[in-house]
């Protein structure tokens, strides 16, 4: 299986209208675990500005990442938050991942049956932003793939 990537976009304005704003989508992490890997969803990001992400790692931990984006260009990716799940999905079991984000800066996280796990963003969400899949040192299926700007 090949990895699937999928880009949307979403104003962020619309959200302000509406209150909050809904990721999600069915994934599956495919091949070996590794120790430096990283599945997830992102849910906020520019092209001239920080990205934010929620994921998986090896170990099933759930992360609240945040790509900082560097004037050169480059970027550095930092852990903001890390919740342990009790029954994290194994490698190639598929599993659900949802992200709520509210205009207060919080956002609520659903990984399968366990959730809703509240967090704090570090950081004000743009006016518009994109939403997209993350990825690193691995392979990820994604299926089903929907935002929506709730009421």
């Amino acid at each position: 299986r090949n990895s699937s990537r999928t880009r949307r976009s979403a104003s962020w304005k619309d959200a302000m209208r509406a209150a909050r704003a809904s990721l999600r989508a069915r994934l599956t992490r495919v091949g070996e675990a590794k120790t430096t890997q990283q599945h997830g969803l992102v849910f906020s990001g520019t092209p001239g500005g920080d990205w934010m992400a929620v994921s998986l790692d090896k170990s099933g931990k759930l992360v609240l990442r945040r790509m900082l984006v560097s004037a050169g260009g480059g970027a550095k990716d930092e852990g903001v938050s890390v919740i342990n799940l009790k029954n994290p999905p194994a490698m190639e079991q598929p599993f659900d991942l949802k992200v709520h984000v509210f205009l207060s800066g919080d956002i609520e996280v659903s990984v399968g049956d366990e959730g809703q796990f509240p967090l704090h963003l570090p950081l004000t969400l743009p006016t518009t932003g994109y939403v997209g899949v993350y990825v690193k040192n691995g392979s990820l299926l994604v299926e089903n793939p929907i935002v929506e700007i709730m009421p």
